[in-house]
């Protein structure tokens, strides 16, 4: 497999080069390959393309296409042309699996497209003149992955029929507006990516119950996302929404999503709340909700997600509060609040987490106080606290946090005191307290730390700035 695609690899790079360069002494419209061809003479048809006279041995992974093996070649069919015309020369029982298109001045895909039985892989890359795509390739019944990407002029991609297809990828298609997804039943992850003219995500996502993995990524018209989208997405497992900069809302009916384990919320500039119905997904285990700009509260029954081990909460700045009910994710063992620039406060009952083995709230500009139940998180492991500018305090009695093994909670720059319970973390073996600026001592207990040593530094930091200053004076 890993020979294949080396390959494919190479001849895209090499169509590249003559589009860009296009030698004098190749006057050929259109090249066409012959899947049966040995690798001998596919080497002296790229040292032609190249420049006519420059040697392969020049080319550093010559020795990788020296690996190809003759039932490799029988495999692999790469057109590489700047004409009109595109033939497929296959044997009669047509054993072609890979197939990659790239860069090729044509306006429709040849009908022969659809004779390739035994086609697995198909790419379609950078086809400037298609402005459809449709047609003979929903004859391949043994398809599995296609990717269309980089098209420039295509408006509308209609697939169905496709009973083998398992990955889709729908990549930089500058004017695709329309898609159209019909009787894929096989289909697993579908990559929606890049396309700077769609409005909506397609409502025939619905018809794909079999989807997995929905990747909706930086699409920068977006607007709409509806519940029909995702009506009937019963097996949806990963759900990642991101850099969709336009897009205002989400689904009122995200909540159904019954299988869901994996939710990514991140880059929506005009989205002022999430939908009530996404505490309803008590499957969920990992939530990221980051960079909402004018998100300013989360849904108050966040705790309802029975299954939730990792929350992620970064990078909103309008965000002034989090829910209490927080504090009744008893699966939760990783936790990150930070960069939510209007952020004052954590719950006081976050101690309660009781499975929390990692904790981070870092980067809250405003955040002016730390709950002292933190104290109380018997399985903490790692805990930074740190760049939060505001902050005064740390939470006073620190002894329960014996599995604690990394603390930091350098850079907050009102900090002016450190409680003498740290001197009781007999399992840190990492503490980073530089960058505090109205620290001017520390704790006697800090000195009986296996990771301080008798010049007084941790791990190279010097912390003689801190002056002569006594703390119990």
């Amino acid at each position: 497999m890993k020979s294949f695609k080396l390959v494919i690899l190479l001849f895209t790079f090499v169509s590249f080069i003559y589009a860009e360069n296009k030698p004098h002494n190749i006057n050929k419209e259109e090249y066409t390959l012959n899947y049966s061809t040995d690798y001998m003479v596919i080497k002296d048809l790229i040292k032609n393309v190249i420049t006519g006279d420059e040697k392969i041995d020049n080319i550093e992974w010559k020795s990788k296409l020296s690996d190809v093996s003759a039932r490799d070649m029988e495999n692999l069919v790469v057109i590489m042309t700047k004409g009109k015309k595109i033939h497929i020369k296959t044997n009669d029982d047509n054993r072609i699996f890979y197939l990659s298109i790239y860069n090729c001045g044509i306006s429709k895909l040849p009908d022969s497209i659809g004779d390739l039985k035994s086609l697995i892989e198909l790419s379609l890359y950078s086809l400037d003149d298609l402005e459809t795509i449709s047609g003979k390739i929903n004859k391949i019944s043994s398809l599995k992955s296609l990717n269309i990407s980089g098209m420039s002029n295509v408006r509308s991609i209609n697939l169905h029929g496709l009973p083998s297809i398992t990955d889709l990828s729908l990549e930089f298609n500058d004017k695709m507006t329309s898609v159209i997804l019909d009787d894929l039943p096989s289909l697993v992850n579908l990559n929606i990516m890049g396309n700077k003219s769609l409005l909506s995500v397609p409502e025939t996502i619905s018809n794909i119950p079999s989807l997995v993995n929905l990747n909706v990524f930086y699409n920068e018209a977006l607007l709409f996302f509806t519940d029909k989208s995702i009506a009937n997405l019963i097996n949806l497992k990963k759900l990642y929404i991101m850099a969709n900069y336009k897009l205002i809302s989400l689904p009122k009916n995200i909540g159904s999503l019954s299988s869901l384990t994996s939710l990514n919320i991140a880059g929506m500039n005009d989205m002022i709340s999430l939908p009530k119905s996404i505490c309803d997904l008590t499957s969920l285990k990992k939530l990221s909700i980051a960079a909402i700009k004018k998100l300013k509260n989360l849904p108050k029954n966040i705790g309802n997600m029975a299954s939730l081990d990792t929350l992620s909460i970064s990078a909103n700045n309008s965000l002034t509060d989090i829910p209490e009910s927080i504090s009744k994710l008893n699966s939760l063992t990783s936790l990150e609040i930070q960069n939510n620039d209007k952020l004052m406060s954590i719950p006081e009952n976050t101690g309660n987490l009781s499975s929390l083995v990692s904790l981070t709230i870092k980067g809250n500009e405003s955040l002016i106080s730390i709950p002292n139940s933190i104290g109380n998180l018997i399985s903490l492991t790692s805990l930074n606290i740190s760049n939060n500018y505001k902050l005064t305090s740390i939470p006073q009695d620190m002894s329960k946090l014996t599995s604690l093994y990394i603390l930091d909670i350098r850079s907050n720059y009102r900090l002016t005191y450190i409680p003498e319970s740290i001197g009781e973390l007999i399992s840190l073996t990492s503490m980073n307290i530089s960058n505090n600026y109205m620290l001017k001592c520390l704790p006697q207990s800090i000195w009986d730390l296996n990771i301080i040593n008798s010049s007084g530094s941790y791990y190279g930091t010097k912390i003689s700035y801190l002056g002569d200053v006594d703390c119990d004076e």
